[in-house]
């Protein structure tokens, strides 16, 4: 009977890499593995032995798999034997050799450690990508900015088996739009609920894994010792027995390298048997057994231990203990874990990038903490000089005595001179302070014929005190700043809660001006260009003043930051007033039908929540806070059920910060529209682009049903 300790690679072979001297049952070699001392250990008791390795006894008597395998390695013993014993330099048997090679290098732990190995990266890299939301939700198709075939597909399917649905008159792009912004909105609540579930399951694999490998080996020694389809390619090479001319030989844990490409030496269990070249066994320490195609030169055994240690997972022995070795055991386990990276990395790869290909190269971006800079590459450097302040003019227009305007004009210039290392203001075009606020925006000079003359914001919820329009000056786009006489008096406040706050609304218009000059640096003539697309543009105006909103809030927040307690104050104003004012317009509208007039009600109103929403998000991510732990704003959030749609604009709204400099088309603009018609269908509105590109908006009769009770034969 087979004992306890079971040597995964035969004593037959290990002995051949034993020290001189001592017995058989006293054979000693070298043990080197990473990170640990050489050190003598006896080839019985310590050396590829594990306690149990293929089987445990069986209680009845019946025969294990380590009874089998003792029986075979009797006439394996004299088969290899026969091929230490051969004569240098001459053909040995091809079939011996074949067998011999496929016995070892399918028993042994390193076949078993390194597919442990394996599913345990392969399990860690599933952990990366299925429990991280930013990787997940690409994979899902959750970031893309239509609907998936599968959810289109699964919506079909649902409109067939609902006819109240199809008689609602959205036309199916329209449902397939709805569905998909719904998931990608309340993924995040859906991950985070299932998320450690799928890190519980993942990490129950990982330790279960090497019992299922072992029971998987086992299995398959259990139906061969020697598999056919391993001993017959390796039967077509020549086999001879060489020498060693370079020093003596090692013996790796995987016992046998190949060559089957032109990356060198692998493990031969590692390698494709089909395309196999050259295959190495070191039979002793002055022996090597070697099969290679009968047309190829004798191969070369300079550098095989170099490679054979690289090649090992755990281990490999010596009849000899030198420095040379002693320094190359620190490779142990590198070109198996390289295998293991390659592996696993390109299934990976391969796997995300059939699923996101628009995401498979994706943009290193700057550090959100830079303010509006830090747009140049990571191998770029940055400037060694600091950057200079812009040369701008400020203007007073009736609101200030010449003492009074240096004062402001020099608090300004100290301003600027410190933003610029942060953010780009080379296209400040000037600075306008005036008492009659309405009139010095009307009177601007903008270098180009404007639509409409520029007009003060003037809301129940707040007055426009400052303004950034587009200027042309030479050609190029700039920024010119209009402020209110005040704001220019408050810098020079010595109560400090004044200065601060006009301090922060300056702050915020210069950060302004910089976004137009990273835009128009991006984008060259997007701004003076109108939106081709019709429907891209209706939605457009509604959303560009959130994403503007976004990044100066974000880049001035650390100059103000109580100021995003008023910010809350107004979102939460114009959501209340979204919330009261449209659905009254929509209903009046099924009485006189006039879409034109509903929408006079319907767009400021989502203007406004998306602009505000925007300017609270970039205000808190720019202090790395959070405002949802404020009970007043979100319990509105969550009763309109809007809180998972605001942390999905937040998230998108981030990444087009994250790109900031790097963007290469408007479209990434142009996406966030989806919300526009997100906060359409939250009131009962579903706009939609009709075949030949007209706009149209559906309401729905259910979306008045409870107030229409009665009514509806009438209307």
């Amino acid at each position: 009977m087979a004992g306890s300790n079971q040597h995964n690679i035969p004593q037959a072979l290990l002995r051949g890499f034993r020290i001189p001297g001592g017995s058989k049952k006293e054979s000693q070699t070298w043990l080197y593995e990473r990170g640990i001392a050489p050190r003598l250990e006896f080839i019985k008791d310590e050396i590829a032995v594990e306690r149990h390795f293929y089987s445990e006894p069986s209680p009845d008597g019946s025969r294990t798999l380590d009874d089998e395998i003792t029986d075979y390695e009797t006439a394996f013993g004299l088969r290899l034997h026969a091929l230490k014993n051969a004569p240098i330099d001459k053909p040995v048997d091809a079939g011996d050799a074949a067998e011999i090679l496929a016995h070892l290098t399918i028993r042994n732990a390193y076949l078993r450690r390194t597919f442990t190995g394996a599913t345990t990266a392969l399990l860690d890299r599933a952990v990366e990508v299925f429990c991280d939301e930013a990787s997940l939700r690409p994979l899902l198709g959750f970031d893309r900015e239509t609907p998936s075939d599968r959810l289109k597909t699964l919506i079909d399917e649902h409109l067939k088996e609902n006819p109240a649905l199809a008689a609602t008159g959205l036309p199916a792009h329209v449902l397939y739009q709805v569905a998909h912004m719904t998931l990608k909105e309340r993924f995040r609540t859906f991950f985070a609920e299932q998320s450690p579930f799928i890190t519980m399951l993942f990490d129950s694999l990982a330790v279960q894994a090497p019992a299922f490998i072992r029971d998987g080996h086992n299995k398959v020694l259990s139906s061969t010792l020697a598999p056919d389809a391993r001993i017959e390619p390796l039967k077509k090479l020549h086999w001879r027995v060489l020498p060693s001319t370079h020093g003596r030989f090692v013996l790796p844990d995987c016992v046998a390298l190949a060559v089957d490409d032109q990356s060198g030496l692998r493990p031969l269990i590692m390698a494709d048997l089909k395309e196999v070249t050259t295959v190495l066994m070191p039979l002793t320490s002055d022996r090597m057994l070697a099969g290679f195609r009968q047309s190829d030169p004798i191969p070369s055994l300079e550098g095989f231990n170099e490679a054979a240690i690289a090649a090992s997972h755990s281990f490999f022995i010596a009849a000899r203990k030198d420095e040379r070795l002693t320094d190359l055991a620190d490779r142990i386990g590198e070109s198996s874990r390289r295998l293991i990276e390659d592996t696993i990395g390109s299934t990976f790869n391969e796997f995300i990038a059939e699923r996101s290909p628009a995401l498979t190269a994706r943009t290193t971006v700057p550090n959100s903490d830079d303010l509006l800079s830090g747009i140049e590459g990571p191998d770029e450097e940055r400037e060694q000089t600091p950057a200079q302040p812009p040369p701008f003019t400020v203007h007073f227009l009736g609101c200030a005595d010449d003492p009074t305007a240096k004062q402001i004009a020099a608090i300004l210039f100290s301003v600027t001179e410190s933003l610029v290392q942060w953010m780009p203001l080379d296209r400040l075009d000037g600075i306008t302070f005036a008492a009659d606020y309405p009139a010095a925006l009307r009177d601007l000079d903008r270098g180009f014929t404007a639509t409409a003359p520029l007009q003060p914001t003037t809301e129940e919820y707040g007055v426009g005190v400052a303004m950034a329009p587009l200027v042309v000056r030479d050609g190029i786009c700039k920024t010119h700043l209009v402020m209110r006489g005040e704001i220019g008096h408050s810098l020079i406040n010595e109560e400090e809660s004044v200065w601060r706050t006009a301090l922060h609304v300056v702050v915020g218009q210069l950060a302004h001006a910089a976004c137009t000059q990273i835009l128009d640096e991006s984008l060259p003539g997007f701004l003076l260009k109108r939106i081709d697309d019709p429907y891209d543009g209706f939605l457009y105006n509604c959303i560009h003043s959130a994403w503007t909103g976004y990044f100066t809030s974000r880049a001035s927040a650390a100059f103000c930051p109580e100021g995003g307690l008023a910010q809350q104050e107004l979102l939460l104003s114009v959501l209340k007033r979204a919330r009261d004012d449209i659905p009254a317009a929509r209903l009046a509208y099924r009485f006189h039908g006039e879409m034109d007039k509903l929408l006079e009600i319907v767009l400021p109103r989502i203007a406004d929540v998306l602009r505000f929403s925007g300017s609270v998000l970039g205000h808190y991510d720019g202090l790395q806070q959070s405002f949802f732990e404020e009970p007043a704003l979100t319990s509105v959030l969550e009763e309109m059920g809007l809180r998972d749609w605001l942390m999905l604009f937040d998230s998108e709204l981030s990444g087009l910060w994250d790109r900031r400099g790097k963007w290469t088309s408007f479209d990434e603009f142009l996406m966030l529209n989806r919300h526009v018609e997100r906060l359409f269908w939250q009131y009962g509105l579903f706009p939609w682009r009709t075949d030949t590109g007209e706009i149209h908006v559906t309401v729905p009769l259910a979306s008045d049903a409870d107030k229409l009770a009665g009514l509806q034969p009438g209307l």
